[in-house]
C-alpha cells in the first residue's frame, strides 16, 4: 500500500520504490522493460521534506519556488502542513515567497501550521511577516484552526499577536475602538469589509462583547454600507454570522441597523450548499428567537413601504397595521427577554458543572 504525506486537509500520495510490493518479471527475449515513477512536483517534495529536491525544482523552469497546484497550493503549504521547517526555511530566505498565498478556499501557509499543531513554523513565518489575521473562505483564522485542534500553545501565542498588533486590522480584531478612532483622526483611515469580519470573528468574547459592538458601531457609521458587508461577494454578512454562532445582541444590534434580511447568502454551518436567505438559515439552525424577530421586522418593513405607496390608508387599514404593529413588538420583547433568560440559566448550569469537576 502506499505511503502518504498530508497537504492541506488532504493526503498526497507519495509513490513507492520500483518492486516494493512485487518481485521484478524476467523481461521477454529481445524486450526491455522500463519502469517509470510518477514526476513528483514541487508541492510533492516541500511535502516529503527532500531539500535537495526542492532545490532542484525551484530552479526548473517548468516549476520554480512560486508554482502551485492545481488547487492553488503552493510548495509553502505543503511544507507547513507536514513541519518540514528547514524546508520553509529555504523557501523564504532564498526565494522570499509569498507567506500569505492563499490556495482557492483563501487557505495559507499560517493556517495549515497551525492547523498540524507546528508552532515552531507559525512563529517562524510571524517572524517572515505573515498577516496573523487573514480570513478564508469560510471566515476562519489561523487562530480558530488552533483552537478547534486544540492547540492551545499556538492559539495562546497568535492571540498575544492580536492583542499586541499596531495596525488597525490587529486593533479591530482585540476590539481597539481608541486606537481605531486615532488611525481615522490622524490618517483618514477608513474600514473595509476586512477590519469587520476581523471584530465579527472575536465579537462573541464573553469578556468584550460591549467592545466589539461598539467597534462595529463606529465602523458602520464610518461607512453604512458595511452592515452588510460581505454580500456584495456572496460570503456571510454580519447578520448571517450572527445567526449562525447564536450570537444575539450583535443580531439584534444588526436588526435595528436595517441590515438586509433578503440576501440569499452561503451558510457555513447550515449544512445546506444552496444560498439561504437569513430567515431560512435561523429556521435550519433552530434559532427560533431570532426567526420570530426577522419575521416581525419584516412586516414593519412591508407596512413602511405600504404607507410610502398608499400614504392615505383609511382609518379602518391604519387601526389594524398599528395594532399589528404593537403586538408584533410586544411578542418580539417578550421572546427577547425570555431568550435572555434562558442564556443566563445556560450559562449558570455550566458555571456549575465547570465548578463541580
Amino acid at each position: 500500500s502506499k505511503a502518504t504525506v498530508s497537504v492541506l486537509n488532504w493526503s498526497v500520495p507519495v509513490p513507492p520504490p520500483p518492486h516494493a510490493s512485487h518481485p521484478p518479471r524476467t523481461p521477454m527475449p529481445g524486450k526491455k522493460k522500463k519502469f517509470e515513477l510518477p514526476e513528483l512536483t514541487l508541492v510533492d517534495a516541500c511535502a516529503l521534506g527532500d531539500l535537495s529536491l526542492v532545490k532542484k525544482l525551484c530552479q526548473d523552469p517548468k516549476y520554480g519556488p512560486a508554482w502551485r497546484g492545481a488547487d492553488g497550493t503552493t510548495g509553502l503549504h505543503a511544507a507547513c502542513s507536514n513541519g518540514k521547517e528547514d524546508v520553509v526555511g529555504f523557501m523564504i530566505r532564498e526565494y522570499q515567497v509569498d507567506v500569505n498565498a492563499r490556495t482557492h478556499l483563501g487557505h495559507t501557509p499560517l493556517m495549515c501550521a497551525a492547523r498540524n499543531g507546528k508552532l515552531g513554523l507559525v512563529e517562524m513565518l510571524v517572524e517572515a511577516g505573515v498577516d496573523p489575521t487573514m480570513f478564508n473562505d469560510e471566515l476562519l483564522t489561523a487562530e480558530d484552526y488552533a483552537q478547534d485542534m486544540g492547540h492551545n500553545g499556538i492559539l495562546a501565542y497568535l492571540q498575544g499577536l492580536a492583542l499586541k498588533s499596531d495596525d488597525p486590522l490587529g486593533a479591530a480584531a482585540a476590539g481597539d475602538l481608541h486606537a481605531l478612532k486615532r488611525y481615522h483622526a490622524a490618517d483618514g483611515w477608513m474600514p473595509t469589509e476586512d477590519h469587520v469580519h476581523a471584530v465579527l470573528a472575536f465579537s462573541a468574547d464573553g469578556d468584550n462583547v460591549g467592545a466589539y459592538l461598539a467597534t462595529f458601531k463606529y465602523m458602520v457609521q464610518l461607512d453604512a454600507a458595511l452592515v452588510d458587508a460581505g454580500g456584495g461577494h456572496q460570503k456571510p454578512t454580519p447578520l448571517v454570522r450572527a445567526i449562525e454562532v447564536n450570537h444575539w445582541a450583535l443580531f439584534m444590534l444588526l436588526v435595528e441597523g436595517k441590515a438586509r434580511a433578503d440576501l440569499s447568502l452561503p451558510s457555513v454551518l447550515s449544512n445546506s450548499t444552496s444560498a439561504q436567505a437569513p430567515e431560512q438559515i435561523a429556521k435550519l439552525l433552530n434559532r427560533d428567537a431570532m426567526l420570530t424577530v426577522l419575521y416581525h421586522h419584516q412586516a414593519e418593513d412591508a407596512y413602511a413601504a405600504l404607507m410610502a405607496q398608499k400614504p392615505t390608508l383609511d382609518v379602518q387599514e391604519r387601526e389594524e397595521w398599528v395594532a399589528n404593529l404593537k403586538e408584533a413588538k410586544k411578542e418580539r420583547e417578550g421572546t427577547a427577554a425570555e431568550y435572555e433568560k434562558l442564556m443566563q440559566a445556560r450559562a449558570a448550569a455550566h458555571a456549575g458543572s465547570a465548578a463541580a469537576s
